[in-house]
């Protein structure tokens, strides 16, 4: 929009008043960015490979659900007291990037503050995976689709010059909704990355799916051009499925015809087992010495995934430990510690033997709006794997990374234009 005005003094006043409230507000850090691409199995941070230390970030306070205001998003100005807890405990920890599981397209202009915080002038800085709520069950609805593409447009705009965004992610755990088999699915979902593409050229672009024994995986290949990097839930035990069901080995040998980097977008295990471990049972206890085998659990599923990254046979990239804090919300009342919903034993698919939905934390959390992280011994268990890298991890990959630096992606060369 043009503006017209007569006099020195009125164009001066209004030259000084916007350079004041440009410097009130939160802009990307001037004078950084981050560009992100693919080469291969690997992500690329500025031409070179950065390897995921990675939690998912949701922290939703006891009492709390995020079906209600503000509907999961903690990153916004007057929420500044959740990332303002969080952020210096995950920098401590050696976290280099998290995964969100809500935002709003409305709200992502008011985000500086909480990327900022989270690039930290580029001192041991967090990367941020965005994203917007989808729901599942419309993906084959035309209309709510292109009310996705607008969404995911705002946000990549809004977004795109921050150096902590790292890329932005196509909802949560699509194929929940039963449509992998609709060519329709596929397109769009392919259809809402294209826009983040266009609009945020220089950002990843996932997906993040539920492992259902590679079905969404058989059906998507080579259907979603413009998804960057797949993305998968894993829970297959501390040693990723073992021989004859490893996930690493299965994706080599998918996508070998569509390749694209593996994120492990949530892993890990419940804090919890019960006091009479063995059988469907609801008496709910925290693992002993503060929950270290959680922590010893996590530690060797990291190390597994790190072993696949310096491999022949790499495909990963990292992942995300699922969760960062507790959330009480999942299976019941949302002020109490529930157990489940699934109170079946499952033996050593978890270090307590029960998937309890509310005890995947790394930390737990006192009662408040915050409240007070209680970190569990997989914090330190953690803290001390971690410390034996880079912060970007770069050397993971082992002696495969030579080669890599300032290449991109095939992804990177298509042409995309708006429809």
């Amino acid at each position: 929009m043009e503006v017209s005005m007569k006099g020195t003094r009125l164009v001066r006043s209004f030259f000084f008043l916007a350079l004041f409230a440009a410097t009130m507000l939160p802009t990307a850090v001037l004078g950084q960015t981050t560009t992100w691409t693919t080469n291969g199995y690997k992500v690329l941070k500025n031409g070179t490979p950065f390897f995921m230390k990675g939690v998912d970030y949701a922290p939703v306070p006891i009492g709390a659900v995020p079906d209600n205001s503000p509907y999961g998003d903690y990153f916004t100005p007057n929420q500044a007291a959740f990332f303002n807890r969080d952020i210096p405990a995950m920098r401590d920890m050696g976290v280099n990037c998290i995964r969100l599981y809500a935002g709003s397209p409305a709200n992502s202009a008011n985000y500086g503050d909480f990327l900022n915080a989270l690039y930290n002038g580029g001192d041991r800085p967090i990367y941020v995976i965005m994203t917007s709520f989808i729901n599942a069950g419309d993906m084959l609805n035309a209309s709510a689709v292109a009310g996705y593409v607008n969404d995911y447009t705002t946000m990549a705009q809004n977004l795109k010059n921050y150096p902590a965004v790292m890329g932005f992610s196509i909802g949560n755990e699509l194929n929940s909704g039963g449509s992998i088999d609709s060519p329709d699915f596929w397109a769009n979902m392919d259809k809402i990355a294209a826009a983040v593409r266009t609009n945020a050229p220089d950002k990843l672009t996932i997906v993040a799916m539920v492992d259902d024994g590679n079905d969404t995986l058989k059906a998507g290949i080579g259907k979603i051009p413009h998804i960057m990097c797949w993305g998968l839930n894993v829970y297959r035990g501390p040693d990723w499925g073992g021989t004859g069901n490893n996930i690493f080995t299965q994706y080599g040998q998918l996508t070998a015809s569509d390749v694209k980097p593996l994120i492990i977008t949530e892993y890990g295990t419940p804090a919890s087992t019960r006091q009479n471990p063995g059988g469907e049972s609801t008496d709910i206890i925290l693992l002993p010495n503060n929950a270290q085998a959680q922590g010893d659990f996590l530690v060797t599923q990291w190390q597994g995934m790190a072993a696949n990254a310096d491999s022949s046979t790499q495909v990963s990239c990292g992942g995300m430990i699922f969760d960062w804090v507790d959330e009480w919300w999942k299976a019941g009342n949302p002020s109490l510690h529930d157990p489940g919903p699934n109170n079946a034993y499952q033996g050593g698919a978890f270090a307590g033997g029960y998937w309890d939905e509310e005890w995947f934390g790394i930390n737990g959390v006192t009662t408040g709006s915050p409240g007070t992280l209680e970190p569990r011994a997989a914090i330190t268990s953690l803290k001390t794997e971690w410390s034996k890298t880079s912060h970007d991890g770069s050397e993971i990959y082992g002696n495969t990374t030579a080669a890599i630096a300032g290449s991109v992606s095939a992804i990177n060369s298509v042409v995309i234009e708006e429809e």
